[in-house]
């Protein structure tokens, strides 16, 4: 076996010891910790046993009970295992690690099989600004958001991507005419947090029982 080899084979032992101690499902956790680390090679091990052990951290910091291993699905847990390690932004990384953590966690926020996907789209930026707006409310339905109400150094960019990605959902006055309603004259006058961002928000938080 080379050394690179054994390298991966150690981080793949130490993704399964952090992970299968926490749901007691041994074999399937092995299975996509080895997915995983053959996928990403040498140069993201180490990461990759970072997340793992900082997601472990946490599910037993929240008390709550493994998720069996059948809700969780091959899918899901090696999207986010390979995700997390490549990885560099430190607050990126942080919630990549509470989306394994919920995803493996029974009673805390769901975890759908599109959030890795949709987290890998987003911008560190982004993610600042749907946690500052989630701030501002207590629950769903979401009031409504204008411009001064998201951070200083949001762009129309980000905005754009928000609400392309359909975690954001514009709110637009209609011009009318007589028998008619021109789209083409419509104003955006703000914006609003959808029920997928309000659910994949929860999502990346630490887990935490869902009432």
């Amino acid at each position: 076996m080379s050394e690179e080899s054994e390298i991966i084979a150690e981080s793949t032992g130490a993704v399964v010891a952090a992970l299968a101690e926490q749901s007691k499902t041994l074999e399937p956790i092995r299975a996509a910790a080895e997915y995983a680390s053959n996928r990403l090679g040498l140069r993201y091990a180490p990461r990759l046993v970072d997340r793992a052990m900082a997601a472990a951290a946490k599910i037993k910091e929240s008390g709550l009970p493994a998720l069996a291993y059948s809700e969780i699905g091959d899918p899901l847990l090696c999207a986010i295992l390979e995700a997390s390690a490549i990885e560099s932004d430190c607050d990126l990384q942080v919630v990549w690690e509470n989306l394994l953590a919920n995803a493996m966690t029974d009673g805390s926020a769901s975890v759908a099989r599109a959030y890795p996907r949709i987290l890998g789209d987003l911008e560190p930026r982004e993610v600042r600004i749907l946690d500052a707006l989630v701030n501002k409310i207590t629950g769903m339905p979401s009031p409504r958001f204008v411009l001064g109400d998201f951070p200083g150094d949001t762009t129309a960019t980000n905005i754009g991507n928000l609400t392309r990605i359909e975690l954001l959902e514009p709110i637009r006055d209609r011009v009318t005419t007589l028998g008619t309603i021109s789209d083409e004259a419509a104003e955006t006058v703000g914006y609003r947090l959808t029920y997928l961002g309000w659910d994949f928000v929860n999502a990346c938080q630490p887990p935490r029982l869902q009432i």
